[in-house]
């Protein structure tokens, strides 16, 4: 049995491997301990030899987007965190007819970048997604977008790897997208996208896209260090206004706060620990059942040591 710690084990592997990488420079939260190994594999063939490994040495996994969903804890993960942000970062259109355009997109590709492409393409549809951090991958599994308007609406299919390195495509009919998740089988690597846009003019994407943006900027706090909204919106009431009608907006548990200018994010002020973090959002779920009868249901995910 190989041990998969070390160097030689991963010799096989093109992209780049290191070894107990802290992972806070990984998420948007800042927070986090270490990862044993971290795989940052080139592209489908170098992901295959990594799960084969995986399997091998039945290696506890985890597969991060851009980490600006998620909470690691204080003493990392013990197994192996595959990102696929250095490679499958490929955007080419396949098809166009009339002012339809079907646009290929990598998972490990940003959603800010992919904005910046749409906007020199003049390519519309994506305008609500300013301002959301993370991968198109990671989007794609939590059907990132707005109340009205999500990535999902705009899924054409999805090229899937699962956990034997098996590769699989799902079309739009067979893909069943709900309120921040898209259900996929279950250990599917989200490899690549089709999304399906509209030709415009450039100035008229950029204009509705900085209406998009101004409007975010206003209400959310953009450049903290935070993992966006903590919480899913319960059906009697959004989760922002509920945390702030109990009185928590802008508390403090260490080095974490409720944002002041929107009470579903918390802020990593610079000093706070995961669990920090942790502790907020109970006494958050606690006070807000206590005095609404309503239990919030967390969306930020949570990588713990024992995974």
């Amino acid at each position: 049995m190989l041990d998969w710690h070390a160097p030689a084990a991963w010799q096989e592997i093109r992209g780049e491997v290191r070894f107990h990488e802290p992972l806070r420079a990984h998420t948007s939260f800042r927070l986090g301990g270490p990862a044993d190994v971290l795989a940052l594999p080139r592209d489908t063939g170098d992901l295959q030899n990594v799960l084969a490994l995986v399997r091998q040495e039945q290696i506890p996994l985890y597969v991060l987007g851009r980490g600006t969903n998620l909470l690691v804890g204080d003493s990392g993960f013990r197994g192996l965190v595959v990102s696929l942000k250095e490679g499958f970062r490929e955007v080419e259109i396949l098809q166009e007819e009339g002012d339809h355009c079907q646009l290929r997109c990598g998972a490990g590709v940003r959603l800010a970048s992919l904005i910046g492409y749409s906007l020199r393409e003049g390519l519309s549809g994506l305008e609500f997604a300013v301002g959301i951090p993370g991968s198109v991958g990671g989007a794609v599994v939590m059907n990132a977008g707005l109340k009205k308007q999500t990535i999902g609406q705009l899924v054409d299919w999805v090229l899937l790897m699962d956990r034997q390195g098996r590769v699989s495509r799902i079309e739009r009919a067979k893909l069943c997208f709900a309120y921040r998740c898209c259900h996929l089988p279950p250990g599917s690597i989200v490899l690549s996208v089709a999304l399906a846009l509209r030709r415009c003019t450039p100035p008229d994407v950029q204009r509705k896209t900085r209406a998009f943006f101004l409007q975010k900027r206003s209400v959310q706090p953009v450049t903290a260090w935070s993992a966006g909204c903590i919480f899913k919106n319960p059906s009697q009431d959004t989760a922002g206004r509920l945390i702030e009608s109990v009185g928590l907006k802008g508390y403090r548990l260490g080095g974490s706060r409720v944002s002041e200018m929107h009470a579903n994010f918390i802020v990593n002020e610079g000093q706070a620990t995961a669990r920090d973090v942790l502790e907020l959002i109970s006494l958050i779920q606690k006070k807000v059942y206590l005095v609404k009868g309503i239990w919030l249901e967390r969306e930020v995910e949570t990588l713990l040591e024992e995974g």
